[in-house]
């Protein structure tokens, strides 16, 4: 009886000091527990394959894997609360190597899942995740102030997924030349960097789609901007290059009060002659503002084309305005009929939060404050034609 109490005080005793540790670390799985500074460019042990971060705990420095092959997760509790954030500096060579001070750095093709949690104010890009199976879900890439070359996603060319994201950075939000899926994410469009970009030079893979389903774009910039929404800054070379981006559902544009439009595709770069030649942005299904184009050099041969356009296009596809977005509860809708009538479902669950029909044209108010943070999709019903935009939660 006694070696029987004095087993399982041991292993009272092992857990209390495994839960202690920060992070504790369990059969492969790190755990951190409570705030902590990991320092700049901390190197994740080969015998970890999972790091989470527990709910209200703030990590602050960076991960990085320089030679990592094997498959990691790194999730956080909550989205809101479990935070990755930089330490306040940025690197001496504010270059490509600088790349290795992002908030999550591979040097290598390991496959990479992050899911639930924030990730801020990095030292360089915020999720660089090398050159392999990348997936990116429910997570919040925010900049927290305007410092550029703070790229939002990277990942593997054509093996990039990333759903339930919201990203506000001050630079690229992601490549389309490494997206394969980009579904249920909203980006903010500030003056520096592109939403969908297609590359700064890597070339596009053979056979490769992009596949941008429910998502939508914030214009956020009364100084202009230097791309597109849909964008290509430069090639490397003059071959013959088509990025093939196919959106399916739902594509919002929205403009936030007392912010500039912005231009829906260009190719080149402002007042910058890179010599870019031979490209083309190939749109498919929900062909939007087609009359957007901003060719900036070599128009001969740079082009946007429109293939497979469905019924919902629209050469200007901003007539329906919600805002806030992102909203704490309440949205303005400054352009409604009489008689529309409005929905807001939820794209968590499908069900319908809120549903109206509208007495009078003019602006209407939407509450949905008592709703839990998430996507939400607003529904018009005008005339038989469905219009809808989506919305984010916070």
């Amino acid at each position: 009886m006694k070696k029987l109490n004095l087993f399982f005080l041991f292993l009272i005793f092992s857990a209390f000091t495994a839960l202690s540790q920060n992070p504790s670390v369990v059969n492969g799985v790190a755990t951190y527990n409570s705030n902590i500074n990991i320092g700049r460019k901390f190197q994740i042990p080969s015998s970890w394959n999972k790091i989470v971060i527990k709910a209200n705990v703030t990590i602050t420095g960076s991960f990085y894997m320089p030679t990592r092959t094997t498959p990691i997760e790194i999730m956080g509790e909550n989205r809101k609360t479990s935070i990755i954030q930089g330490d306040g500096s940025r690197p001496t060579d504010d270059g490509i190597n600088g790349r290795s001070y992002s908030a999550i750095r591979a040097d290598k093709s390991p496959d990479i899942y992050v899911h639930d949690l924030t990730v801020t104010k990095p030292m360089k890009f915020h999720i660089h995740g090398g050159f392999g199976n990348v997936t990116v879900v429910r997570c919040d890439i925010v900049a927290g102030s305007e410092t550029h070359t703070t790229d939002g996603i990277h990942g593997g060319a054509a093996k990039t997924v990333i759903k339930d994201c919201y990203i506000n950075v001050f630079d690229d939000a992601l490549y389309t030349v490494e997206c394969k899926l980009v579904e249920n994410t909203t980006i903010v469009h500030n003056k520096n960097g592109g939403p969908f970009m297609t590359s700064w030079g890597a070339s596009v893979p053979s056979n490769h789609t992009c596949v941008v389903r429910n998502c939508t774009v914030i214009a956020n910039s009364n100084e202009g901007y230097n791309h597109g929404v849909f964008s290509w800054a430069q090639k490397h070379d003059d071959k013959a290059q088509t990025i093939h981006i196919k959106i399916e559902g739902s594509f919002d544009y929205i403009k936030n009060p007392g912010k500039d439009d912005a231009p829906m595709y260009t190719i080149g770069r402002p007042n910058d002659n890179s010599g870019l030649k031979n490209a083309t942005i190939k749109i498919d299904g929900k062909c939007l503002r087609t009359s957007s184009i901003d060719i900036r050099e070599n128009a001969a041969s740079n082009k946007v084309e429109f293939v497979n356009c469905d019924a919902n296009s629209s050469p200007d596809d901003t007539f329906l305005r919600a805002f806030p977005n992102p909203t704490t509860g309440i949205l303005t809708l400054p352009e409604v009929l009489a008689n529309d009538q409005i929905k807001v479902i939820s794209q968590l669950s499908g069900q319908t939060v809120l549903s109206r029909t509208i007495q009078q044209s003019g602006s209407t108010i939407l509450d949905i404050s008592s709703q839990p943070s998430g996507n939400y999709t607003i529904q018009v019903t005008r005339n038989n034609q469905l219009i809808t935009r989506n919305i984010v939660k916070l």
